[in-house]
């Protein structure tokens, strides 16, 4: 399995197909039974390749206490941003997601579709070569589902490579360049 410099490439299939587990292999938190992984020419764990990569967890626990901004500036601060950078990337980010204007509201009394919304910029904080997506629009409405999926090709147009999962073939062809197809394990 390879994905391109600059494709949406998506990997679909039923629950318990290995979508999740070989997210797991590609981030550095399993082991390949056989095979191997390389992000970048590099092992997945290793920190020059973790520097690269920006991921979006299925379920995503954001400190409700939080404003969006602040957990966007906690994001930046785990990045290593300076403040400068840290503010401007917050504040591009917000826009770029829609929710500038809710910037200082504690994300605890966000929907669903916002909470998804403030994880995605998230795991964008660190200007990402590589964007990994798990069940982008897991639980979402389809308004919200809209939302994300917009923004999935919004990035894509600007040249950022992604790896989604979804068990949705109708998510994966609106916004997928390419795909694969997982079943127990193996790409059918």
């Amino acid at each position: 399995l390879a994905v391109a410099k600059g494709e949406v490439f998506g990997l679909l299939g039923p629950n318990g197909s290995g979508k999740s587990t070989t997210i797991k292999m590609i981030l550095g938190l399993l082991a390949p039974t056989v095979g191997s992984v390389t992000l970048f020419g590099l092992p997945p764990r290793s920190t020059a390749a973790r520097e690269r990569l920006g991921y979006l967890p299925e379920l995503s626990y954001l400190h409700p206490f939080l404003t969006a901004r602040e957990t966007l500036m906690y994001y930046a601060g785990l990045c290593d941003l300076d403040r400068k950078t840290a503010v401007s990337r917050t504040d591009e980010l917000l826009e770029m997601v829609g929710l500038a204007e809710v910037a200082g509201r504690a994300v605890g009394g966000f929907s669903k579709g916002m909470a998804r919304r403030v994880a995605l910029a998230s795991a964008l904080i660190g200007r990402p070569e590589l964007l990994v997506l798990d069940e982008p629009t897991s639980g979402l409405d389809p308004v919200s589902t809209n939302e994300v999926k917009t923004l999935v090709k919004t990035l894509a147009k600007g040249g950022m490579t992604i790896l989604m999962t979804s068990h949705l073939l109708g998510d994966a062809e609106d916004v997928c360049d390419r795909i694969a197809i997982l079943n127990h394990g193996k790409r059918v």
